[in-house]
Order: C-alpha cells, then structure tokens, then sequence
C-alpha cells in the first residue's frame, strides 16, 4: 500500500501543471512528500508497536504458564503437609 501511494505521488508529480503557476505546483509536490513522510513514519511507529505487543504477548504467556506451575507446586505442598499431620 505504501509503494502504491508513493507511485502515485511520482505520477502525480511527473504530470506537467494545467494550469497552476509554479509555486503552487511546487507546494503541491511538498505537501505530498510531508504526506509520504507521516505514512512512513507512522507506518514505522505502528509496526514498531505490534512488534511490542507481541514481545508483551509472549511474556504475558510466560507468566501464566509460570504461575501455573507456582500453584502445581502449591497444592503440592499443602497435600504433603496435610499428610504428615
């Protein structure tokens, strides 16, 4: 998707003006480099974030199976006391 829209934008770009003047032509252009500048950037913070969420994802099954196990050996423990009295 963001290779389509910088096509576009090269297109859009490469189109000799109709009839603007050429500064307005030349704001044009900026503003959609600012505009490809922002997808990138949020495209870059945006996968930057699912990648967070699935480290945190990870650690979070982690702690649940460790938890788990915590309380395996919990009851574990409490039948072994429970015995020896």
């Amino acid at each position: 998707m963001y290779q389509q829209q910088q096509n576009q934008s090269h297109h859009s770009q490469a189109a000799p003006p109709n009839n603007m003047n050429t500064s307005q032509n030349l704001n044009g252009t900026m503003g959609s480099q600012q505009s490809n500048n922002n997808t990138a950037n949020l495209k870059g913070k945006l996968q930057a974030l699912e990648e967070m969420i699935l480290q945190l994802a990870d650690e979070l099954q982690y702690h649940k199976k460790e938890v788990q196990v915590l309380r395996s050996e919990k009851e574990t423990l409490e039948s072994v006391l429970t015995m020896k009295t």
